[in-house]
């Protein structure tokens, strides 16, 4: 059950297709403190035990690998809905 806050910011973004507050190469810390604790992680492994991805509903945060790793993309591929790609230049 995706958590108040981003319950709060899709609506918004829904409407606008604003992502503020939100930010490419913000840090998981940032992201939680904007969007509660997420719904689901994945993307871990022995070496990289700091999820790399961030589930809000059907919505993925992508972070880079290791604990300090910044926001890369958001992303979201659904068949009732237009893909969502967001995407940080480096």
């Amino acid at each position: 059950m995706p958590s108040a806050e981003f319950q709060s910011w899709w609506d918004s973004f829904s409407r606008t297709g604003d992502i503020c507050p939100l930010r490419l190469g913000m840090t998981r810390d940032e992201l939680k403190a904007v969007l509660g604790e997420p719904d689901d992680v994945g993307v871990t492994s022995r070496r990289w035990q700091t999820p790399a991805i961030y589930k809000y509903a059907k919505l993925e945060f992508h972070f880079g690998l290791g604990p300090h790793g910044l926001l890369d993309l958001i992303y979201q591929e659904r068949d009732d809905i237009p893909e969502i790609s967001i995407r940080r230049l480096k």
